[in-house]
């Protein structure tokens, strides 16, 4: 079974750990289904660090992507065309705005532009930038680089297609960042047991029969981290199965279901977004004395996240120290408010929050039957927060809601990944 320190997986982004800290997963056997895409961004890596990071990825004939700039080439250039030759794949990193969405223009540019790299380590057949325009999509096509590291996308696990212009042949792949907590990128610096653990929950979110992807990107400057993440590679990802993949690997291995989406579309699909435990916990003692909600919650979370994060936790239903969102809306209304503020058993806020679970609704319910009345879904958010704190009997004031007359409240969605 996956045992997880739930204060540890949960970790804030920000939060470090000593480093030779235990990591949150002691027998990790629930990350098949995810690949693992390690970016190492190389340019100004230490040259012992370097060495030490290249030797120990050898060893374990683990092959990961080599992030570099065009301008200027890192110093360590022939380790580097070694590391290409023995299988590691050259990645290079381009702000957005160098790359023209013209497409008469923007590829002879970019060619420009990545002379020096191509003379000093090879043509790179990937890239790691912005994308957010469909020609400048199409550009990094047109030049040969068609396994693209997508800095801008958005949270989720699945590759797409990548544009390209007519005539072109359609096999470029855009591959997302992965579902990664709430606040977190995919660029863990420094790599410590912490960033570890966050990669971790970021690999069971993405769990999924083809195409679940998490990127993670490290710039080890000290021997630490490069020590650590050898020992998360040994001691989670390799035990776990989990495959660590190059781009131009990740591509092949994606482009097979994109052509076809029939297997996708039979395999199961990925669950919503991860909540930490600690982010819940926070949630809750966040929510215990306010009467307006705000638009935004502790760990980024939106009304309708934290409504349906709550009640998952208040019933016990978690995963490895994580709840799992599904797809919700706010509410569609707004009933007339309370007379007085409210106070209910806890085993009825529960009751509540296990039956509104077994059948979850398109939206939230503006008002339920609770306690031989009506409650609305404001102060049942603040009553199933209460509850969170363990409160017994669970309390809630007459609440506000960020905007009364808008679709939903105010309250957000929560979505899939």
């Amino acid at each position: 079974m996956i045992l997880l320190a739930l204060a540890a997986l949960a970790a804030p982004c920000e939060e470090r750990a000593p480093w030779d800290a235990p990591f949150a997963v002691q027998a990790p056997d629930q990350l098949g289904g995810a690949v693992l895409q390690l970016l190492v961004r190389v340019d100004e890596l230490p040259p012992p660090v370097l060495e030490r990071l290249l030797d120990a990825l050898q060893e374990r004939d683990v092959h990961v992507g080599l992030s570099v700039l065009p301008d200027p080439l890192p110093a360590a250039t022939d380790r580097l065309v070694q590391a290409i030759e023995a299988g590691n794949e050259l990645v290079v990193r381009l702000p957005t705005a160098s790359v023209s969405p013209n497409p008469d223009t923007g590829p002879p540019a970019l060619r420009k532009v990545l002379k020096p790299i191509r003379k000093a380590l090879g043509r790179p057949a990937s890239a790691e930038t912005g994308l957010g325009d469909r020609g400048r999509e199409a550009v990094l096509h047109r030049v040969g680089l068609r396994a693209v590291y997508e800095t801008n996308g958005p949270a989720n696990a699945i590759p797409r297609k990548q544009v390209h212009l007519e005539g072109q042949v359609d096999n470029g792949v855009v591959l997302p960042v992965g579902p990664w907590p709430a606040g977190c990128t995919s660029v863990q610096v420094p790599f410590d047991p912490a960033a570890a653990d966050r990669a971790t929950q970021a690999l069971f979110g993405a769990r999924s029969a083809e195409l679940g992807v998490v990127r993670l990107t490290v710039e080890p400057r000290l021997p630490e981290e490069v020590d650590v993440l050898v020992r998360w590679l040994d001691t989670v990802v390799l035990p776990a199965g989990v495959p660590v993949l190059g781009p131009q690997a990740a591509r092949e291995r994606a482009l097979p279901v994109l052509r076809n989406p029939a297997p996708v579309a039979a395999a199961p699909l990925l669950g919503g977004r991860l909540v930490g435990v600690s982010q819940v916990q926070q949630l809750a003692a966040e929510l215990a004395e306010i009467t307006s909600i705000p638009r935004v919650l502790p760990g980024d979370l939106n009304p309708t996240e934290a409504f349906q994060a709550l009640a998952l936790w208040v019933t016990g239903t978690e995963e490895a120290g994580v709840v799992r969102l599904r797809p919700l809306e706010g509410p569609p209304q707004l009933g007339p408010p309370p007379t007085a503020p409210l106070e209910v058993p806890r085993a009825e806020v529960v009751a509540l929050s296990n039956a509104l679970l077994a059948e979850l609704p398109r939206e939230i319910p503006p008002a339920l039957p609770l306690a031989g009345g009506v409650v609305r879904a404001p102060e049942l958010l603040l009553l199933l927060a209460s509850a969170a704190r363990g409160e017994d009997p669970c309390s809630a004031p007459v609440a506000q809601v960020p905007e009364p007359n808008a679709p939903g409240l105010g309250w957000g969605r929560s979505d899939s990944p």
